[in-house]
């Protein structure tokens, strides 16, 4: 999906994340973040396998406790996939505790940080 040596890849161009605010979808545009897009895909394969880092939703106003987020992933103009991820906050941290994708529990919050999406 993502390696350029093969046919029908993704291409990183076209790649664009959304963020869900208050219902309204916000492009993920920060031109001093290191990721300013809010992705970034590893230059080198990770055991045979390119990796693509999100960065998840986290806007929210409460203070303490839990809520949920929606990113968008479009990967093309006809391609686009939904992250729900469930946080608990408290003074000192914010915590991601269950990511879903396009509508299945993906995710928790005691296992490895990566998943694998098949297209």
């Amino acid at each position: 999906m993502l390696d350029t040596n093969t046919e029908n890849h993704i291409e990183t161009s076209s790649i664009k994340i959304y963020n869900i605010i208050d219902g309204i979808p916000i492009e993920v545009n920060n031109p001093r973040h290191y990721y300013s897009k809010g992705f970034f895909i590893s230059d080198e394969k990770i055991d045979g396998k390119f990796i693509l880092q999100l960065s998840l939703n986290t806007t929210n106003s409460i203070r303490h406790g839990t809520f949920e987020t929606t990113t968008l992933l479009k990967l093309s103009s006809n391609d686009t996939d939904t992250l729900t991820c469930q946080f608990h906050k408290t003074t000192n941290s914010l915590i991601c505790k269950k990511v879903v994708y396009n509508g299945s529990a993906v995710w928790e919050w005691n296992s490895d940080r990566i998943i694998t999406i098949k297209k």
